[in-house]
């Protein structure tokens, strides 16, 4: 066993989850196919309370071996711990000075809940996970870097929205607990759409989410300097308008010296996956194993981005994502730090107005979430 694994075993041992979660990480970093150090990565994320992250690495250690009973009711025992923590958040009824009106959903970070606030407005709030609440209010150490807490970049983004308000982003404003600690997030309420894979074939709805996540990566950079690294169709809804609007606000803001930007070019994939959706919807999985596959090595993610015929067919669409198809092919991830890059592909995109089609399918998803909300009153 290598030094790093039995470090990380002591660790675990003594309590010291953190520690050994950073240990862990830089190892699996350099090792993504050692079955050994993705076990140990899940236990260590399992106790220090992050059963999401717990899961994801167990399920990565399951697929590089044979099915272990062991792993496999490990995983089982967190399911059940997550569907338990997905009850108590849809039992929640107050959070601060809102009054739930409607649980909407829940991810790995927090719930999203349809509040009304005591001054009588509607409110979308976001409550993070108390795992998560804590892991956004510290300080952090990635791969030997140490980085200030999540919760300062989103306190910058709330500022920056504030005085510069931008469409696709929502001029959100933090929830903040006795201790100081940033809890949860609000902004005000509009109803919101899935972007289903129907809309995603449409070129007109494609160019507005291109449009709409350039936007949004130029805005971050250019007036908080920090970068979004998670710009993929599921962070989007659509208004009953067709407007798209961005709704993941928790960790997934870094600072460009960040190992998870300038080592790991995670916001180059997501950015460059994104037009992959959208230039061919339900034809990126191969890409996006290919992405995995290549992991953190520059060289091997800019050959995946040479590779891709849908790339190809983006520029010949939109000749404007040039740019960004060059810098990723030449492995210059550097460049996709600049907001110039995002501003000047943005403002070129043809202006697409919103079609029948754009409507019939959030017609469509309407119906879908009307149907889906009167499922447990007829079955009961």
């Amino acid at each position: 066993m290598s030094t790093s694994l039995a470090t990380a075993e002591r660790l675990l041992g003594t309590d010291q989850h953190e520690q050994a979660i950073a240990t862990l990480l830089a190892y699996t970093h350099d090792h993504p196919q050692c079955q050994r150090g993705l076990v140990l990565q899940a236990r260590a994320f399992s106790v220090a309370g992050c059963p999401e992250e717990a899961r994801r690495d167990y399920r990565r250690a399951r697929a590089l071996g044979p099915d272990d009973p062991v792993l496999r009711r490990e995983e089982r025992a967190l399911t059940r711990e997550l569907d338990s923590r997905a009850a108590e958040c849809r039992s929640l009824r107050r959070i601060d000075a809102f009054t739930v009106k409607r649980f909407l959903g829940i991810g790995w970070e927090g719930a999203a809940y349809h509040c009304r606030g005591d001054d009588g407005r509607q409110y979308i709030v976001k409550r993070f996970h108390p795992h998560r609440v804590t892991r956004l209010n510290r300080p952090v150490t990635w791969f030997g870097q140490s980085l200030p807490a999540a919760s300062a970049n989103l306190r910058d983004l709330s500022t920056a929205l504030q005085a510069r308000p931008l469409r696709v982003l929502y001029r959100y404003s933090p929830l903040v607990d006795d201790a100081g600690l940033l809890y949860a997030v609000h902004y005000p309420f509009e109803r919101l759409y899935p972007i289903r894979s129907q809309l995603l074939c449409q070129p007109a709805f494609g160019t507005r989410l291109l449009q709409a996540a350039l936007s949004a990566q130029a805005y971050v950079l250019r007036h908080t300097g920090l970068v979004l690294i998670d710009l993929l169709p599921r962070q989007f809804m659509i208004t009953g308008r067709g407007e798209p609007r961005f709704i993941d606000y928790g960790s997934t803001l870094l600072r460009p010296d960040d190992v998870r930007v300038c080592d790991a070019a995670r916001h180059v994939a997501t950015m460059m996956r994104l037009v992959h959706d959208v230039v061919a919807p339900g034809h990126s999985g191969a890409f996006k194993r290919t992405l995995e596959a290549a992991g953190d090595d520059r060289d091997a993610l800019a050959a995946a981005f040479e590779l891709s015929d849908a790339l190809d067919t983006a520029v010949e669409r939109w000749p404007m994502l040039r740019a960004l198809r060059t810098h990723a092919v030449q492995g210059n991830f550097e460049a996709f730090v600049d907001a110039d890059l995002y501003h000047t592909a943005a403002a070129r995109l043809p202006s697409a107005p919103v079609g029948w089609h754009t409507r019939r399918e959030v017609l469509r998803s309407t119906l879908a979430r009307w149907c889906h909300a009167m499922a447990p009153a007829r079955h009961a």
